[in-house]
């Protein structure tokens, strides 16, 4: 029988949410969308649970979605994410404590403030034959999960899981075959960049786990912040412009030449801005001594459109930059043959696979 999942990105801009069935295979039904009031979303964080769960009940009905099985994403600085190794014949409970133990060594939050969770990624033994799990552990602070559920709550949602949107990203972009590769000397990295309205998320994965997440405060919305101080302009027409520019429109109604040139100047500024972080973010997980060499980048999330990303990317790194297809784990999507999810779709498919 098949099982359904909504799988929902909770946006600075807007929810959107995938419905995923899986019945032997993974299948996507359909996707909606829907507009949030400017700031109820703040760099991944909820500021007003009760303005969400009132948001949520207005979406849910208008597209009459299913309330009974919703993974959530989540991406934040207040979050924290790693992959460390745990030694020993350790049962269940003994592996929790010995999680919890490394977490407060590991982990730039405190574990008496957090929620944790963790996932054996890997089992195998040392060199002297002791067995050895690599584990994939996250926490998060406790009032950003708890506001989220109490949200959720409040809406008559059921939720399955709340789950990092850096591993929704890696199980929508990264293609079964890539864990082929598991074990050989040949492996590397594979760099996801999710750019969302007012963050961008960074997942480096070896094609089994997430090697590396971080939350980058830089988004889509930057590029329209400063095409609107250039152009003086209100914000919704600099979106307006600036989707122009990035579809290719060389003169966008009302723009001269000169102004056209001096748009896509301030693009790749903004551009450019983003790329030194992004690179130091790269710099600091190649510094690790367990780290891989970084084969390609995928490019996901709605600023992932942005045509001055690619290249930039790609110069600033010598790396080859692609945009990713979030449909590869699929088996069929909606009858309708025009219609072929985009990039912003990557995290939402994702939750929707989820475990």
């Amino acid at each position: 029988m098949a099982t359904e999942v909504i799988g929902l990105k909770l946006g600075a801009s807007r929810l959107i949410a995938a419905r995923v069935s899986d019945n032997g295979g993974h299948s996507l039904l359909g996707v909606a969308t829907h507009d949030l009031p400017p700031g109820l979303i703040l760099r991944g964080e909820l500021q007003s649970p009760d303005a969400l769960a009132t948001e949520l009940k207005n979406f849910f009905s208008a597209h009459k979605l299913s309330k009974k099985r919703v993974r959530l994403g989540v991406a934040s600085n207040r979050m924290g994410v790693r992959t460390i190794e745990i030694p020993g014949d350790l049962n269940e409970e003994e592996l929790a404590d010995a999680v919890t133990f490394r977490a407060q060594e590991d982990l730039p939050i405190p574990v008496m403030d957090a929620v944790l969770d963790f996932d054996v990624i890997d089992e195998g033994t040392t060199e002297d034959g002791e067995p050895v799990r690599r584990v994939l552990v996250a926490v998060a602070y406790r009032d950003l999960i708890h506001n989220l559920a109490r949200a959720f709550e409040a809406a008559g949602i059921t939720l399955v899981g709340i789950d990092l949107e850096a591993l929704a990203l890696l199980r929508s972009l990264t293609p079964p075959s890539s864990t082929a590769q598991a074990g050989s000397a040949s492996v590397s990295a594979t760099v996801i960049v999710n750019v969302g309205s007012d963050h961008s998320i960074v997942s480096i994965t070896d094609g089994r786990a997430l090697e590396y997440a971080r939350v980058i405060e830089w988004g889509g919305a930057n590029v329209t912040e400063a095409l609107a101080a250039l152009l003086q302009i209100e914000f919704d027409d600099a979106e307006r412009i600036k989707c122009g520019l990035s579809e290719g429109e060389q003169l966008p109604d009302g723009l001269t030449e000169e102004t056209v040139f001096d748009a896509r100047e301030a693009i790749d500024g903004q551009v450019v801005a983003f790329g030194r972080e992004f690179v130091s973010t790269l710099q600091y997980y190649q510094g690790q001594s367990d780290s891989l060499a970084i084969s390609h980048i995928v490019l996901a999330g709605g600023g992932a459109r942005l045509s001055a990303l690619p290249a930039g990317l790609e110069g600033l790194t010598g790396v080859p930059v692609r945009l990713g297809d979030p449909t590869v784990r699929l088996h069929s999507l909606p009858d309708d043959e025009a219609w072929l999810p985009g990039p912003e779709l990557a995290v939402p498919i994702g939750l929707g696979l989820g475990r």
